[in-house]
């Protein structure tokens, strides 16, 4: 399972948990076609994070293989999606605006090809605007940036 420590805020905490989820989720994926070392594939797929779509796109590049040992590098670019923002329990007089999200992530992951049992590090960053506007007179729109550093670690359990 996914596990957040020390991550401050409790929407904050379930978000992370929802990307790390959604990240161990898709992994590992290889191409069609055999590879070989320095090989590179990249994947595009849909993230919802809290009513959130997000578009992400990774790229895959084979480091070494060793046995069924692989070791792959990964980069990927995350943005906002297409969809409104849906967030669940929101007043129906609050209207949310996502302004700008941007999200970039490094690291390499470690795969048995036998098991298909990974372990790996990502270190990502993210980049968010929004506000908030409420239906009723006199009341001024909120807006709030928030910027997010973050490392994502999974490892083998035996």
């Amino acid at each position: 399972g996914v596990e957040v420590t020390n991550a401050g805020d409790p929407a904050m905490a379930a978000m992370v948990e929802q990307i790390a989820k959604g990240a161990i989720q898709n992994l590992p994926q290889f191409p069609a076609e055999p590879v070989g070392v320095g090989a590179v594939w990249r994947l595009e797929y849909d993230i919802s994070v809290a009513g959130m779509s997000m578009l992400a796109e990774t790229t895959n590049t084979l480091r070494s293989h060793d046995g069924n040992t692989v070791v792959i590098d990964v980069e990927t670019s995350i943005q906002r999606g297409n969809s409104a923002f849906n967030f669940p329990g929101m007043p129906p007089e609050v209207s949310v605006e996502i302004g700008a999200l941007v999200g970039n992530a490094t690291g390499m992951t470690t795969i048995d090809l036998a098991t298909m049992a990974s372990s790996g590090e990502q270190k990502m960053t993210m980049d968010m605007q929004m506000s908030m506007t409420m239906s009723q007179a006199g009341m001024p729109p909120m807006s709030m940036q928030m910027h997010m550093d973050q490392t994502i670690a999974s490892r083998r359990v035996e």
